[in-house]
């Protein structure tokens, strides 16, 4: 693809929900027809030649600006931040593949977009991009659905905000692969088709799930989680499911004892602990060279210490703990458990390693101290901001050096 110079310059790469690289041009802030550093000639070109138009820091446009390139555009996003008008243009977007729009209430017909695949859409008046033959993947943030909303049946891949989700609405969708749910007030799969070809369940912030047990019906159900849902009924059935993967957090139904009886090799449930409760904080493991991993991840702890709600996100991060416990371990333990102890967090988890089970359990027994009250969090917090800040919180010693002979502690 020839682009010129001047467009050449100002496209970037970015990549796609089909794991598919693509060339897009973004208007820059407060952008609008006319503006000196992206003209409109620039805009048309990129749009004639394949190359995504991304408007979302646009300030005000009319679509119909972008004249013959219409029916060439493939790819466009614009959001709730711009003033859009000439909306009725995205229906002679005859080439249009891939559409991110805001909440739009007046109604345009995209039904007749042979190769629109992929949108993502809030409001109820692109709606009509849902009965496009060739869609895919379709994302959509709603307050509400209409009463015959359904799940069209060539999605593969469907993810749904805001309003309540019931069985009859996924009836149509034969294709259906993976259904990602969030922020929902109910979920009901009572009398869900088996036949459906679900691969991956995924359900957050919700305040209900109904017909797990018709869920898992399904055979080729290979991944299910669950992210803070306020009632799960039939969690019964689940112990007899047979799918690869099993994600549980922050769940009042996933108790201690059922996360027991469900704990196996590929499933993490994070049982959920009433306020007030204090188990151990960190979990200790032997690995299989004989050294032990002493870990932390359970942030329903964290979320209790600061007295935030579970559907609020935590006040500090795996990175905070990490500093806060090397330093509780730097000025509680001896020389020897101190040069031992390596840190090998990732992600959300945070995780020790020492050679041997005395020294897991000395590591465990310090970090459940410094996570026993808020208090004790908040000293070990500011204290290790301090040492750090000043060169003194010890890092990593090189795996299998010796003890450095004037190591300072605490």
């Amino acid at each position: 693809m020839h682009l010129s110079g001047p467009l050449r310059d100002l496209v970037s790469v970015a990549t796609g929900a089909d794991g598919l690289d693509y060339m897009t041009l973004d208007a820059p802030e407060g952008w609008c027809p006319g503006s000196a550093d992206l003209s409109m000639d620039l805009v048309i070109e990129a749009a004639r030649s394949d190359v995504a138009i991304d408007l979302t820091m646009a300030q005000a446009f009319d679509l119909h600006d972008l004249g013959e390139a219409i029916p060439s555009i493939t790819r466009l996003r614009f959001d709730a931040l711009a003033e859009a008008s000439g909306l009725q243009a995205l229906a002679q977007m005859h080439q249009l593949r891939w559409l991110w729009a805001p909440s739009i209430d007046e109604r345009v017909d995209l039904s007749h977009l042979l190769h629109l695949e992929d949108v993502t859409l809030s409001g109820p008046g692109l709606l009509s991009a849902l009965h496009a033959p060739s869609l895919r993947r379709a994302s959509l943030g709603l307050e509400q659905c209409d009463a015959e909303f359904t799940v069209p049946p060539t999605v593969e891949t469907f993810s749904l905000s805001g309003p309540r989700l019931v069985a009859a609405q996924l009836n149509e969708a034969r294709s259906l692969r993976e259904l990602w749910l969030s922020g929902v007030t109910e979920v009901d799969l009572t009398g869900l088709n088996p036949s459906m070809p679900l691969e991956v369940f995924s359900l957050m912030e919700a305040s209900r799930l109904r017909g797990v047990s018709d869920l898992l019906q399904s055979s080729r159900l290979r991944e299910f989680q669950l992210i803070r849902v306020k009632s799960v009924e039939q969690v019964d059935a689940i112990e007899t499911a047979e799918i690869d993967w099993l994600y549980v957090e922050g769940c009042p139904d996933f108790d201690e004892a059922t996360a027991s009886k469900l704990a196996t090799k590929n499933w993490h449930i994070k049982p959920h602990r009433p306020r007030g409760t204090r188990a151990s904080a960190l979990s200790m493991s032997r690995m299989d060279d004989g050294s032990y991993e002493v870990v932390f991840d359970d942030w329903s702890i964290i979320l209790d210490l600061f007295g935030i709600s579970y559907d609020q996100p935590s006040p500090i991060d795996s990175g905070d703990i990490e500093m806060a416990l090397r330093w509780t371990l730097q000025n509680e333990l001896t020389d020897e458990a101190i040069r031992n102890d390596r840190f090998d967090s990732e992600g959300d988890t945070v995780r020790v390693l020492v050679p041997t089970r005395q020294e897991a359990s000395a590591v465990k027994r310090a970090g459940n101290n410094m996570l026993r009250t808020t208090q004790s969090l908040r000293t070990a917090l500011d204290a290790a901001a301090t040492a750090h800040q000043s060169g003194q919180l010890r890092n990593n010693a090189p795996a299998g050096s010796p003890p450095e002979p004037d190591a300072e502690i605490g």
